[in-house]
C-alpha cells in the first residue's frame, strides 16, 4: 500500500506568554484568531493553522519556519518586526537578482524567515 503526506496541517509553538505571542502572529503575519483555551490559542494563517501552546522558551538555533512573501512587502514586514522590538538577524549574502529574506526570533526564540522566492527559483539559484 502506498501513502503520502498531503500538506502541512498545522504548526505548534510553545510560548511563555500566549497573549503576547498571539499579538505577534496577528501583527506581523496577519493571522486570524480562531479560539482561546486556558493553555492554547488557535490561529489561522494562509491555508493552515497555528497552535500557540503555553510552554517555556526554546534555546536559540537555526531551525526555522520560512514563509513566502512578496518582495514589495519586505519593508512593511521589517517595520512590523521592529515595532515589536524583535531582533532582525543579518541575512546570508546574496547575489544581485537573487531572492531576499528577513530572519527574526520571536519572544520564545522561534526563528522565522520571510522569503521572497519559491522552490523553483531557489533551486535554480543554488
Amino acid at each position: 500500500m502506498s501513502f503520502k503526506v498531503k500538506n502541512i496541517n498545522h504548526l505548534a509553538f510553545a510560548c511563555e506568554d500566549l497573549e503576547k505571542s498571539t499579538c505577534l502572529f496577528q501583527h506581523i503575519f496577519g493571522a486570524e484568531h480562531l479560539k482561546t483555551t486556558s493553555e492554547e490559542r488557535f490561529l489561522k494563517l494562509a491555508d493552515f493553522w497555528i497552535v500557540l501552546i503555553k510552554g517555556k522558551p526554546l534555546e536559540k538555533s537555526y531551525n526555522h519556519y520560512a514563509f513566502q512573501v512578496d518582495p514589495s512587502d519586505l519593508p512593511e514586514f521589517e517595520e512590523k518586526i521592529k515595532s515589536l522590538n524583535l531582533t532582525i538577524l543579518p541575512g546570508k549574502a546574496r547575489a544581485v537578482g537573487e531572492n531576499h529574506s528577513i530572519y527574526f526570533y520571536d519572544y520564545d526564540n522561534h526563528l522565522f524567515e520571510l522569503h521572497t522566492g519559491d522552490l523553483q527559483v531557489t533551486l535554480a539559484e543554488t
